[in-house]
């Protein structure tokens, strides 16, 4: 394959970075994304937020879809699979605006779709030792959600609500036309959805930054009531599968 075509073929991938309040850490972000993979679309879902996020990010000249006020995290996904679908994508990459996911990482979730053709990637912090510190409570939630995934699927998933992560065209179009297309937790939904319906599934190890500003899209919500609305959601998700095979 020569340069351009390379190009072309890399053009095919979206990156979708769903943002809240992020004007103290998104051009960072962006600048570099754009740096360490300049070929790839970028494009940004402003999920209502009342800070100036909007204004840097049209100041780099990269997609920018807002909307009108804040609809929630699941939403912000949805509208970027919209947006890719629209484009003709065939494959995702989502990653978070506050500055904790490296970009580097991106071509490594490339490389093992190519190589084990699989439809969703999930970027690990449990693959290998995490390289941050956490609390004892959120740690054990992890492992929890881990068990109780793993469970489900019948394989094993170390960080099942990562938010980093890369999905080819048959699962991201796949989840749109789904029951949970726009719901609040995504991340486990998604695995749970895709992991029942027989879509191939991997894991990469990565490391995590610190957040230095701001607050976390999933902000507001209370650990332990945070930890029991995802624990329902995955069990819906899953007697949702169950219901519709019976019929």
């Amino acid at each position: 394959m020569n340069r351009k075509n390379l190009r072309e073929e890399i053009k095919k991938n979206l990156i979708i970075i769903p943002a809240y309040n992020e004007e103290k850490n998104i051009n960072k972000v962006l600048n570099e994304t754009q740096r360490i993979v300049p070929f790839y679309d970028i494009v940004i879902i402003n999920d209502g937020s009342t800070d100036n996020t909007g204004k840097i990010v049209n100041k780099c000249g990269l997609e920018l879809i807002s909307h009108p006020f804040n609809l929630g995290y699941g939403a912000a996904i949805y509208t970027g699979f919209l947006y890719a679908d629209s484009k003709n994508y065939n494959a995702v990459i989502l990653m978070d605006a506050d500055g904790q996911h490296s970009a580097k990482d991106i071509i490594r979730f490339i490389k093992k779709m190519e190589e084990e053709d699989l439809d969703l990637i999930i970027g690990s912090r449990y693959l290998e030792k995490p390289n941050y510190k956490t609390t004892i409570f959120k740690l054990i939630g992890h492992k929890f959600f881990s068990f109780i995934t793993s469970l489900i699927l019948k394989k094993k998933i170390t960080d099942p609500i990562s938010g980093f992560k890369m999905l080819n065209r048959k699962a991201y179009t796949y989840f749109i036309k789904s029951d949970f297309s726009q719901s609040e937790y995504f991340d486990s939904d998604i695995l749970i959805l895709l992991g029942l319906n027989n879509f191939k599934i991997g894991e990469i190890p990565i490391k995590v930054g610190i957040r230095n500003f701001g607050e976390s899209m999933h902000v507001g919500i209370k650990p332990v009531s945070y930890i029991y609305k995802i624990l329902l959601s995955i069990i819906i998700t899953f007697l949702t599968y169950k219901f519709k095979r019976k019929q």
